[in-house]
């Protein structure tokens, strides 16, 4: 999926949104970053006790960097560095529960020009 089309399918989404899960997804050539953006804001007019958003096994140059690094967020919550861990702290920032700042706003992998 291209980060225009998840965007898309994002902004569609409606505002009684309770829970989403998101597995397998891979984001073509971009980054992830203003998707979770887009997500969290979606979070933000949600129910409370509402489960929010899931996600499983999200590919992308900026999540395989994040999940390969030594990066204090993985350290200080799970100390352990795998792709479970990143997708725990990504659903706790799109969901606003406890992380402010998005957790791959440094891992965006910006391709040189050609």
């Amino acid at each position: 999926m291209t980060q225009a089309e998840l965007e898309g399918f994002v902004n569609g989404l409606g505002p009684n949104l309770e829970e989403i899960i998101l597995h397998d997804f891979s984001m073509v050539g971009r980054t992830w970053v203003p998707a979770l953006d887009i997500l969290r804001e979606k979070v933000a007019g949600r129910k409370k006790g509402t489960r929010g958003f899931h996600f499983a096994h999200l590919k992308g140059n900026d999540i395989r960097s994040f999940v390969e690094s030594d990066d204090e967020l993985l350290a200080q919550y799970f100390d352990q560095n795998n792709q479970s861990t990143a997708m725990r702290i990504i659903e706790r920032y799109v969901n606003d529960n406890g992380i402010t700042e998005n957790p791959l706003r440094n891992y965006i992998d910006i391709e040189p020009a050609s």
